[in-house]
């Protein structure tokens, strides 16, 4: 038992030593809408990073965290409100069903600052948004009619 709590005060140890540098702060995503064409996400708060800059994150549905990953969406110089990317709606890695977070440079990452959230008016990007009323019984359109 001895040797186990030895070696996991050692594990601790050596994990708190490694961890990388913290940013200070923490920013909340207040709203996340789109235009059709690009995602605006509205941020309040203030955190601080190494540069001095915001990174917006692309998070795909099953994505909880930010991780180890360098490939931010766009930045901007800390203090903005909104950040702007494009929605690339239509093509194969449009954005209309990702969740955005906020991150800061640390250290020789990223450390992610906000909370996660989704575009909330997807149906901006509806083509039609009206229902076209069937003469039918049962209000179901037939292949055959």
């Amino acid at each position: 038992m001895k040797k186990f709590v030895t070696f996991l005060a050692a594990a601790v140890l050596a994990a708190l030593m490694s961890a990388p540098a913290m940013a200070e702060g923490q920013l909340n995503i207040t709203s996340c809408t789109t235009d059709g064409s690009s995602v605006n996400v509205s941020i309040s708060g203030t955190a601080s990073g190494d540069d001095g800059n915001y990174y917006l994150f692309e998070l795909k549905p099953w994505e909880d965290s930010i991780g180890s990953r360098t490939d931010y969406a766009v930045s901007a110089a800390a203090g903005e409100t909104i950040l702007t990317t494009s929605l690339n709606h239509g093509s194969s890695n449009s954005r209309l069903n990702s969740k955005f977070a906020v991150a800061v440079h640390s250290g020789s990452g990223y450390t992610q600052v906000s909370n996660v959230m989704y575009i909330t008016n997807p149906e901006a990007c509806a083509s039609s948004g009206h229902y076209t009323a069937v003469a039918s019984k049962k209000g179901f359109r037939s292949a055959f009619s």
